[in-house]
């Protein structure tokens, strides 16, 4: 009998493993657990963050900057045939987060002005928290800067 797709406590319980394993510099089982995530959700950010964070660990900021590129990509062009992709993806969360660590991987390949175009653009999506206050602080922004809306 063949086992049913993951659910989102499976693959929340993978991630974290993944990020252990990052944290740990355990770089091949990682890899492959993140890869098998990407497959299994290809627009999800959390994959492509956990690869690019176990590369950045590994003083690998350029691997890290092909792992998010890729996330892009695949943002802007979803699989047809994916529908748990697509009923799993965030259009909020997932683009944030996307973004925010492709301009992180740029900014730790020294290419800064497109590092700070990605960042800019992150600050016009929908807003989600903790993609916010990491590309601000990229940017050299205040967090509290944003805020000032609500108190309007």
């Amino acid at each position: 009998m063949t086992p049913g797709p993951l659910d989102k406590a499976d693959l929340r319980l993978l991630t974290e493993i993944g990020f252990l394993g990052a944290g740990a510099n355990l770089p091949r089982p990682v890899s492959q657990l993140f890869s098998a995530l990407m497959e299994l959700r290809p627009r999800r950010a959390f994959s492509y963050v956990g690869l690019a964070t176990a590369h950045l660990n590994q003083s690998r900021a350029d691997s890290a900057l092909q792992v998010m590129q890729q996330g892009v990509r695949m943002l802007d062009n979803p699989l047809p045939d994916d529908a748990l992709d697509a009923s799993t993806f965030d259009p909020v969360q997932d683009p944030a987060m996307m973004h925010t660590f492709h301009g992180l991987c740029l900014l730790a390949n020294q290419r800064t002005a497109e590092a700070q175009q990605v960042l800019q653009r992150v600050l016009q999506l929908p807003e989600y928290p903790p993609a916010l206050r990491l590309a601000r602080g990229l940017l050299g922004l205040r967090p509290e800067a944003h805020d000032t809306k609500e108190s309007a």
